[in-house]
């Protein structure tokens, strides 16, 4: 239901800018659960922030739709993963794993998008991540505010959920599908 609503919305207030909008995760692939976020990926047209105008549209329609997602989960702790259309012949496999694309369901645009992936340098960029999320787990257990309030909470849950996908794609220099994740993680524990 929020995301047809965030569809609609972004077809009336932001068609001319995208590219495509995707969501992706357990609402990409109809799988939702009670917790469930919304994860979802804008790719920009490359002439969409062209001059201020245009700025300040974008920012409205990302506080708005930021607020749609909000309806969905209120402790939503991200907003869109955003991408610019000439990324996509450089695409940063790091950033939004192209795998992704197969789980997702497309709000606006094009369902057949060609990637051209880096032909090097985006491993190192998956280990550069995983690090990135390492840490951060770690700074939040050392600091004791995880249990602050539900928001913090979720936020650590969530990262802890993340961690195997980015171990994987740190390991293997490939991307993959969260999901999919733990199995593929559980060989590495011996289980």
């Amino acid at each position: 239901v929020v995301a047809n609503k965030i569809a609609e919305y972004l077809a009336s207030h932001a068609g001319d800018e995208l590219y495509g909008a995707y969501a992706h995760g357990s609402v990409g692939n109809s799988e939702e659960v009670h917790y469930s976020d919304f994860d979802g990926l804008l790719i920009l047209k490359n002439k969409s922030l062209e001059n201020a105008q245009s700025i300040r549209k974008f920012v409205r329609v990302l506080k708005e739709s930021g607020k749609m997602m909000l309806e969905m989960d209120p402790l939503q702790h991200h907003g869109w993963f955003i991408l610019f259309e000439y990324e996509l012949r450089d695409y940063p496999e790091f950033y939004f794993p192209h795998e992704l694309f197969q789980h997702a369901g497309c709000l606006f645009g094009s369902n057949n998008i060609s990637i051209r992936i880096r032909d090097t340098g985006y491993a190192d960029e998956f280990s550069i991540s995983f690090n990135h999320l390492s840490d951060s787990i770690l700074r939040k257990l050392q600091s004791k505010n995880f249990l602050e309030n539900y928001y913090v909470f979720k936020n650590l849950l969530s990262e802890f959920m993340l961690l195997p996908a980015v171990y994987i794609q740190a390991k293997t220099g490939q991307g993959v599908f969260k999901k999919f994740s733990f199995a593929m993680m559980e060989k590495d524990l011996g289980r």
